[in-house]
């Protein structure tokens, strides 16, 4: 939230709003699945949850190459100095 003069607090916009709930519902999904308490609907919830964000295991391949990839870059000598 940022404050406006007089340090009131000015009201999240609908989109600071709607990623406050998606981190929100991403943060209850993986407190259910961490405990072990999760039931059939609950698993339900989580892949339809992963589905609706494009994450399968090819995805997350690819996010593991690009990872991979960016530590060899941050690894490279700095030639410039």
């Amino acid at each position: 939230m940022s404050e406006q003069s007089g340090g009131a607090v000015a009201p999240l916009s609908d989109a600071d709003l709607l990623r406050k709930l998606w981190r929100l519902n991403l943060a209850k999904i993986v407190e259910a699945l961490e405990s072990g308490e999760v039931n059939a609907a609950g698993l339900n919830v989580a892949r339809q949850f992963l589905m609706d964000q494009g994450v399968n295991r090819q995805t997350l391949d690819t996010l593991d190459s690009g990872r991979a990839t960016l530590a060899t870059l941050r690894n490279l000598p700095n030639f410039d100095e």
